[in-house]
């Protein structure tokens, strides 16, 4: 059990409301409604109180144990002379335990992060899709207007229109939203010492989310093979240009659709994981991330003076969108050959 289920466990035990343990603790009935949420974490002082109140030691409110664990009675067990004077001896000549190695990090602190992702992630997941999207609307455009009988390129100034435009909203909500977040970039590069209880609260959170996480992996997977059959069939029973081209558009669409699920659901996962210093967000790994904290700046700003070079001197926006799709393959590849050569330098 932790702590939270400790304080409500022996209060129970002792027959006692919140308002009567409040009471006696000398603090408000909702710091203990907090206590026992898992929302906030007693000061040392008042967990020497419960201690001596509820009969139990320190350690046994302190530390993790089996639910079926007995509560220990409170109480110093005895020493002789000869022993106090070698625990003296012992506890003067011992080491002094190292200190915490890493940025601390309180619950509330977490939980701001954690609450601010999840408002951030839905933006930024819509942001993703809105990149995908612009691509399918010009597509879209350009195959109803073959399908009707005029020439493919007579709305495409429409459809750039529509391209750019998605394209600036996705590139304000990128620059707004992520502002909010960097204040947190030393979650990628810098250790962290989590207070006691903060980690019991982040799984508690990271296991409430594991549901949506499944699901919105399935939802996404299954939106991409719904989007792909579509275009199968068309392509083999008409091979009409303009239809495939019209499938083509709701492909893209529906992988927008999946991207937005992958994207918000991930950014809540990674937040939990980059708190844990799990996965790819371990010490180890930070180190890593440290290293290449140069290189997605570099190469996003490059391949978009590049896209608008090309674009601008060839008047090939149908086409040069095309670069986008290839830059995020290509940034996937470097990365990982980057990262494997960042790593055995460390090593």
């Amino acid at each position: 059990m932790i702590l939270s289920e400790k304080i409500m466990s022996l209060r129970k035990r002792m027959g006692w409301s919140q308002e009567e343990l409040a009471r006696q603790l000398g603090v408000s009935r909702q710091s203990v409604s907090k206590w026992e949420a898992a929302q906030s974490i007693p000061d040392v002082t008042k967990i020497t109180q419960m201690s001596k109140l509820f009969g139990v030691t320190t350690d046994y409110l302190l530390f993790d144990s089996p639910d079926d664990e007995e509560v220990m009675p409170f109480a110093e067990p005895a020493t002789t002379a000869a022993e106090s004077t070698t625990d003296h001896i012992e506890s003067s000549t011992a080491p002094a335990a190292p200190a915490p190695q890493g940025r601390s990090m309180s619950l509330d602190e977490a939980n701001a992060y954690m609450d601010l992702v999840q408002r951030v992630a839905p933006k930024q997941a819509l942001g993703v899709s809105l990149c995908i999207w612009a691509p399918a609307t010009l597509i879209l455009v350009n195959s109803l207007a073959a399908l009707n009988g005029a020439p493919e390129d007579s709305f495409g100034g429409v459809g750039i229109g529509i391209l750019l435009a998605f394209i600036a909203v996705a590139v304000f909500i990128f620059n707004t939203q992520g502002s909010q977040l960097s204040s947190y970039a030393f979650l990628e590069t810098e250790p962290l010492n989590l207070e006691y209880g903060v980690e019991a609260v982040i799984r508690r959170r990271q296991e409430a989310h594991a549901p949506s996480q499944r699901l919105a992996s399935g939802v996404g997977v299954a939106l991409i093979i719904a989007g792909v059959i579509p275009l199968l069939v068309v392509s083999e029973l008409t091979g009409s240009d303009a239809a495939s081209s019209l499938c083509v558009s709701l492909l893209l669409a529906l992988i927008g659709i999946a991207v937005n699920l992958f994207v918000r659901n991930g950014m809540v996962s990674d937040s939990y994981q980059r708190l844990l210093q799990e996965g790819e967000f371990s010490v180890d790994d930070k180190k890593v991330n440290k290293s290449l904290s140069w290189f997605p700046g570099v190469y996003w700003l490059t391949v978009t003076a590049i896209y608008l070079a090309w674009s601008f001197l060839t008047f090939t926006w149908p086409i040069s969108w095309v670069i986008w799709p290839v830059a995020g393959v290509t940034y996937g590849v470097i990365c990982i050959i980057l990262r494997a050569r960042a790593k055995r330098a460390i090593a």
